[in-house]
């Protein structure tokens, strides 16, 4: 009887161990799942929602509509019935967006232009281009010169150069 009783206890206590692990691998597992998750960046997101109809709340811009056309670290690109390039340090949210995301090792190497490599393209096109500023304003004009952290830009009155850190996003204005 003595016997049963100590096995009833040792039984028990294994019980209960497993019980307890399983409770600390549970919290482990989920803990290394939020982690990981910590270094998921909007651009993955995005990267997954490409040909996806979406909308990005822009900083002094408001909300804009369109279909993640190309996606890189510091941009992105909507087409819809205007075409935008927007800054992803100006979007303050998004709704559309996959819930999976794509991680930057498998991106292609084109998505590793920068956001100054976009505006040399549009000024070797000499495109007219709006600019919008994160704080709602707005220059019209067409990007001459691209530096490191600006653009040149030719507007009707006369000339200015852009911020890259004042730019929420740019998109083409139409030719009448």
């Amino acid at each position: 009887m003595a016997e049963n009783a100590l096995q009833a206890v040792v039984d028990d206590i294994e019980a209960q161990a497993e019980a307890s692990f399983a409770v600390e691998r549970e919290a482990e597992v989920g803990d290394r799942g939020r982690a990981e998750y910590g270094q998921v960046a909007l651009a993955e997101r995005l990267m997954a929602s490409r040909g996806a109809d979406v909308r990005l709340d822009v900083w002094g811009v408001g909300p804009l509509r369109g279909t993640v056309a190309e996606v890189a670290h510091d941009w992105v690109s909507l087409q819809g019935p205007r075409d935008w390039v927007v800054r992803l340090t100006a979007v303050d949210a998004a709704s559309g967006i996959s819930a999976k995301a794509v991680p930057d090792v498998v991106w292609p190497s084109t998505t590793r232009l920068r956001l100054a490599s976009v505006l040399r393209g549009l000024a070797a096109e000499r495109e007219l281009c709006a600019f919008h500023l994160l704080d709602g304003r707005r220059y019209d004009g067409t990007p001459l010169r691209v530096g490191a952290d600006f653009v040149e830009v030719a507007t009707m009155n006369a000339g200015c150069l852009v911020t890259f850190p004042a730019l929420a996003a740019l998109s083409m204005v139409a030719r009448r």
